[in-house]
């Protein structure tokens, strides 16, 4: 209940502030500009009618949430109250950067004497536009920092404050590096023209713009990425999942985006060397954006795959090595694997092509034997590069190998290219089945029939050997996997109850059978001797009652016993648990048994994890994938515009 009501108060309070604060800069706008116009009234009105809606509003709600968070630690320490106290921050900073990026961008336009309506932002607006956006936003976000300094020393729990500030940092350390790359990106773009000596012809308000980014978003990323750093003397830092994925989705992009460079780059650079290119100028229109991309992004990815390892290198990731180089290697190897068949299946549609008739240089061969090249040269290192060692490992006579047998991740990438390779299949098959099925019914073949065939064969070979390489590597991990597992027939486990009739009991004995049939559990109930030996047993499986409250044989049966024990939370009178527990818990102790035998750690299943957390952390993952998505695609803008 409290939640909801709190969960109430915060949005209406951070709707209303952002009503409130943009009525206030409307208003002050329409008196500066001193417009007593039919417009300028109009503005005037509708300053006025959003303050007078939203300050009683805001008021109404931001009292009382204060007021609360006086009263009650429980509500100082609130995560929904950390969420509103850091987006009032971004919300109000943000049009900050924002308009002081126009007013840098419009002072460099005149300075070259272009329009200002050539700026990337606020063309049309006016130097007290911005400033009074500046200094109302600023007052703002100071009076929220304020507060913010005041709850930090009296919050009673910090966990939710400290995981909504690293969430802040790494907003604004994402913003400003998509603002560093993307006045990198119009810098390369002046400096490129300069260079190919057309001077007259240059954008030089790509100059001002990607100078008036470069101003702001430089020093902002490093000032962010630097408080980043900082914070890495913390455990809790060091551990941080969202560090972890924002360093991981940064280097994989980066490294994405660079080899397509270097494909574009590669591709014109055969272009030219089959002479598909008049002049000099032409060849350097087609490279010149590959080019901008692998000055910028390629740098990108350097340093942070520098900083992606190193955090794999901690201890709270050094446990998870080999899932961690999973994670990153098997993406790679589909890319590459997509790439390298693309490659091939261009190359030999291009000999296809030239075998039934048309000449080496004829038509648009050039280029697409150029486009073939080009994506076989990315594609087919990147897949040796990253299949090769996920190979070896899984063939490797360690703990590594036992691992990779049972990844999700190894499972995925191969279940997902048969998937590919069954419609590829399917799709082939079915068009090369019409090909000759309607040759055949007509008595007549078309001109190009020879060629489609072939290609449509070729294609059909490609998918039918990948469905089989992968098919094979799937069954042997298979066999691996049985191997492996063999030697957990002897494993024996021991559920304590009360008589062999209670619910419980059937459903675990279900669970186990779905688990591994081979693994064995024997009973044993109130009233029947004890085994002689507890040691024999691999696990002891008690119901939570029972095991706080044993009789006196089996307490000093089971204080001989040292292994594991799982504890099943079955409700029961005058017994509470302050933890979120599974509807399932006999699956869970299967689980956790099937984990014992095989000699792996049993995880604990449940974190405790409520459902606002899991609803922020949800919201928070999308915000931030809209961030990256921005990001991203302004990398790949790169790419394209030539």
């Amino acid at each position: 209940m409290r939640t909801i009501r709190r969960f109430y108060f915060y949005l209406v309070a951070i709707i209303s502030l952002e009503v409130v604060l943009w009525g206030v800069i409307g208003l002050a706008r329409t008196l500066f500009n001193g417009s007593l116009s039919l417009a300028g009234s109009e503005s005037l009105a509708g300053a006025l009618a959003l303050l007078l809606v939203g300050m009683p509003i805001f008021l109404i709600h931001w009292l009382w949430a204060q007021k609360a968070a006086r009263e009650e630690r429980e509500e100082q320490s609130a995560r929904l109250r950390a969420f509103f106290l850091y987006g009032a921050l971004i919300g109000t900073l943000v049009p900050v950067v924002q308009n002081s990026l126009a007013l840098i961008n419009r002072f460099l336009l005149s300075a070259v004497q272009l329009s200002t309506r050539m700026a990337l932002l606020g063309g049309q607006q006016t130097f007290s536009d911005n400033l009074t956006a500046i200094l109302l936003n600023l007052g703002a976000a100071a009076y929220f920092w304020n507060i913010l300094r005041q709850d930090w020393p009296l919050l009673s729990e910090t966990e939710a404050f400290n995981d909504t500030r690293r969430l802040y940092r790494y907003l604004w350390l994402s913003y400003s590096l998509a603002m560093t790359l993307f006045g990198l990106q119009q810098a390369l773009s002046y400096i490129f023209d300069v260079w190919t000596l057309r001077l007259g012809f240059t954008n030089q308000e790509n100059a001002a713009n990607g100078v008036a980014l470069l101003l702001l978003g430089a020093p902002l990323w490093w000032y962010t990425w630097r408080v980043c750093q900082q914070a890495l003397q913390e455990d809790a830092e060091q551990a941080s999942a969202l560090r972890f994925g924002w360093l991981y989705l940064v280097n994989f992009g980066g490294l994405v985006v660079t080899l397509v460079a270097v494909g574009n780059f590669v591709y014109a650079a055969l272009r030219g060397l089959f002479g598909q290119f008049a002049t000099g100028v032409e060849f350097w229109h087609s490279a010149r954006a590959p080019l901008q991309a692998l000055l910028s992004v390629s740098g990108l990815w350097w340093y942070y795959n520098k900083w992606f390892s190193h955090q794999s290198a901690l201890p709270a990731w050094q446990k998870r090595g080999g899932a961690v180089r999973r994670l990153y290697f098997y993406p790679l190897a589909f890319l590459g694997l997509t790439a390298s068949v693309i490659g091939i299946s261009l190359l030999l549609a291009v000999l296809i092509d030239i075998s039934t008739g048309n000449g080496l240089w004829a038509g648009d061969i050039p280029n697409r034997l150029a486009g073939a090249l080009a994506t076989l040269a990315v594609g087919l290192p990147l897949w040796l590069r990253t299949w090769m060692p996920m190979q070896a490992e899984t063939w490797s006579e360690n703990a590594a190998a036992h691992e990779s047998h049972r990844s999700v991740l190894r499972r995925f990438y191969l279940y997902a290219v048969l998937f590919a390779s069954v419609i590829g299949v399917m799709v082939t098959g079915g068009i090369l089945a019409y090909t000759l099925l309607n040759a055949a019914l007509k008595n007549s073949t078309p001109p190009d029939f020879l060629r489609s065939t072939l290609n449509e064969l070729q294609l059909l070979g490609w998918f039918a050997v990948l469905l089989a390489y992968h098919l094979q590597q799937l069954r042997q991990d298979g066999i691996r996997l049985e191997k492996e597992t063999a030697p957990l027939e002897t494993f024996t486990a021991l559920a304590v109850c009360v008589n062999d009739q209670e619910p419980w009991l059937t459903r675990l004995q279900t669970a186990l059978g779905k688990e591994k049939e081979s693994l064995r559990l024997q009973t044993w109930q109130m009233g029947m001797p004890l085994p002689e030996d507890p040691t024999r047993f691999g696990a002891i499986i008690l119901p939570a009652a029972l095991a706080l409250n044993p009789p006196q044989e089996l307490s000093a049966w089971l204080s001989r016993y040292t292994g594991p024990r799982v504890l099943l939370p079955l409700e029961a009178e005058n017994l509470y648990w302050a933890a979120s527990l599974s509807t399932q818990p006999e699956k869970l102790a299967a689980q956790f048994l099937q984990r014992l035998a095989e000699g792996q750690p049993a995880r604990q299943a449940f974190e405790g994890l409520s459902a606002l957390q899991i609803t922020a952390y949800v919201f928070a993952g999308l915000f931030g994938l809209q961030i990256l998505f921005i990001l991203f695609s302004l990398l790949f803008s790169l790419l394209v515009n030539f």
